[in-house]
């Protein structure tokens, strides 16, 4: 019988809303309860929206914006890790 130790999966790593104030672990911004920011429960560290910050962590993907004929890629944030390095 078990002692209340839970089996499962780990969570996974996912943009949210935080519920308590942390620190971007690559700028080193404030972030307020109610921000959004990608948290990583295997270590606990979060990583602001910014985009440097988050292409740093493989967070941002080139997406095609405008028209067919005259639009141009630009970084958009993702919401997964594309293979870069994780977060630290």
């Amino acid at each position: 019988m078990s002692r209340g130790y839970r089996s499962s999966a780990p969570r996974p790593a996912r943009w949210l809303e935080l519920r308590y104030p942390a620190t971007c672990c690559r700028c080193g911004a404030e972030l307020a309860p109610g921000a959004r920011a990608f948290y990583n429960p295997a270590d606990r560290s979060t990583c602001c929206p910014a985009l440097d910050c988050a292409e740093a962590h493989g967070l941002t993907e080139l997406v095609w914006r405008g028209s067919p004929v005259s639009g141009s890629w630009v970084r958009a944030l993702t919401g997964r890790q594309i293979g870069a390095e994780p977060l630290p």
